[in-house]
């Protein structure tokens, strides 16, 4: 009876926790300049959703999922609600999951699997991929979640249908961010290469399909690389934590700080590598390989020099089986060593507080300004006004949809955005409203001037003399006009 009140009050706090959160997703509901003009220009007019194959990157599904919106009415398929709504309902799922399969790996512990959902919605990370659609770790974030449960089962009860639920996902899983790959990989390869003797034939099988999907999406994005996106930059942009340009030790700390949950895990991970390497204790390695997974995922974006907290995310998931069993193992072998990991995951909660408060502050304000600005250029074209966007000393060559460097990114960003928008009004009769500008003076005095915030002063300055004033900013530009419209 008491089992089963804890179980029934946590279902009830992981709702509670998901309306909250649900509440923080839709507050000041709007697009926002940037990626969000994927949307734009594919689901909310009827288009199947993007996937990401060009520019020295491939995760082909990463966004695709979205697509299952267009199979709802028009006038409820494609709105914002209706992509946010789908983020939550996706979350939820893939959270109580989560908590099931926390409580098949501590036997039931409600309280410490509780715990561990808890620190779940702390990490700066999670607010970060459910409060916009342009992040894949939000759908991988299920898929990580559905592929573990399925294995486990398959494990405990050697299911070939769960085995093959379980490398489903994964497969998807791999096809959704690029350095998925190399941890499913290392999951793959520890559990051959030090559990074959207590591997049945099923498992053995599960763990080689592994290595199929992750070699051949190797494979595939090689192919593309060298034969398909010629002149493009490798994943990342061509910087490695080795260059000279690089700051090693500032991305590494950068890293940490950001989730700071990540620090606890690394280490976690060496302390279970000696245990498996040196005293061969090789009795849990379906959750030490997902531990090593995590790491190596992890690792990638620190070879690579992208520290944003989002981005490890899915490292955190696989990571949190471990720390959930070896939390739950050690309180009844050494309850110091279990006492410290949940003090110092909860500590971790604590830091990564104003992150997540900076970030939604952050997303709340472009919610309330970037559809206003682009709401203004679009009434000023309707009214007669030229809009130009200054090139800043690029050469107009450069500009065109879908380049995404400089001053080029943001002319493409503001084409889809402005179109949308005069489409939403009936009155989109040119595919692109701004005219790329190279010098200012061939500007009209009563048109609209997108111009780089950054821009030097003697730009700035010539506008002022006649009479142009910044009336609006977003995305890393001023609007500049000589009078608000009516």
């Amino acid at each position: 009876m008491h089992s089963k009140f804890v179980r029934n009050l946590n279902y009830l706090v992981i709702v509670s926790l998901l309306a909250i959160v649900g509440c923080f997703i839709f507050k000041d509901l709007n697009w926002v300049l940037g990626d969000d003009d994927l949307f734009l220009k594919t689901t909310m007019i009827g288009k199947p959703s993007h996937a990401w194959t060009g520019r020295g990157r491939f995760w082909p599904l990463g966004l695709c999922d979205y697509s299952v919106l267009l199979l709802l009415p028009k006038a409820i398929g494609r709105t914002i609600e209706a992509h946010f709504a789908y983020n939550l309902i996706i979350m939820a799922v893939a959270v109580f999951t989560l908590y099931h399969l926390f409580n098949k790996l501590n036997e039931k512990n409600y309280g410490l699997s509780l715990f561990f959902i808890l620190i779940l919605f702390g990490v700066s990370s999670f607010i970060q991929i459910h409060n916009s659609c342009i992040y894949p770790e939000r759908m991988m974030f299920f898929m990580q979640v559905v592929f573990m449960y399925f294995w486990l089962r398959g494990y405990q009860n050697s299911s070939t249908r769960s085995y093959f639920l379980s490398w489903i996902f994964c497969s998807y899983l791999i096809f959704s961010k690029e350095p998925v790959f190399a941890a499913i990989l290392i999951v793959a390869l520890a559990n051959l290469i030090w559990g074959w003797n207590q591997l049945t034939e099923k498992d053995r099988l599960f763990q080689f399909s592994q290595i199929f999907s992750a070699v051949t999406y190797l494979g595939i994005y090689v192919y593309r690389y060298f034969y398909r996106n010629s002149g493009d930059s490798l994943y990342g942009g061509g910087n490695l934590i080795f260059s000279q340009n690089v700051d090693a030790l500032g991305t590494i700390k950068a890293m940490f700080v950001g989730e700071p949950i990540l620090g606890l895990i690394f280490l976690f991970a060496l302390v279970r590598a000696y245990f498996v390497l040196i005293k061969s204790d090789r009795r849990t390695l379906f959750i030490d390989s997902l531990l090593f997974g995590a790491v190596t995922y992890a690792l990638a974006y620190i070879v690579l020099a992208m520290t944003h907290s989002y981005y490890v995310f899915p490292a955190l998931v696989f990571a949190f089986p471990s720390l959930v069993f070896w939390t739950n193992y050690l309180w009844k072998a050494n309850k110091f060593a279990s006492f410290l990991i949940i003090l110092l995951c909860g500590s971790t909660t604590y830091f990564s507080f104003n992150i997540s408060k900076d970030f939604t502050q952050s997303t709340y304000k472009s919610r309330n300004n970037d559809m206003k600005v682009v709401d203004f250029i679009t009434d000023s074209y309707i009214n007669g006004k030229y809009v130009y966007l200054f090139t800043n000393g690029e050469s107009l060559s450069r500009f065109r949809i879908g380049a995404v460097h400089g001053n080029v990114w943001a002319f493409d960003v503001f084409t889809h955005f402005t179109n949308y928008v005069l489409k939403s009004k009936n009155y989109l009769r040119d595919n692109n409203i701004l005219r790329p500008l190279e010098k200012l003076e061939y500007a009209f005095d009563d048109g609209i001037i997108l111009c780089p915030v950054e821009m030097d002063q003697k730009y700035k300055d010539y506008l002022e003399s006649r009479g142009f004033k910044v009336q609006r900013r977003a995305f890393g530009i001023d609007v500049y006009a000589q009078q608000l419209s009516e």
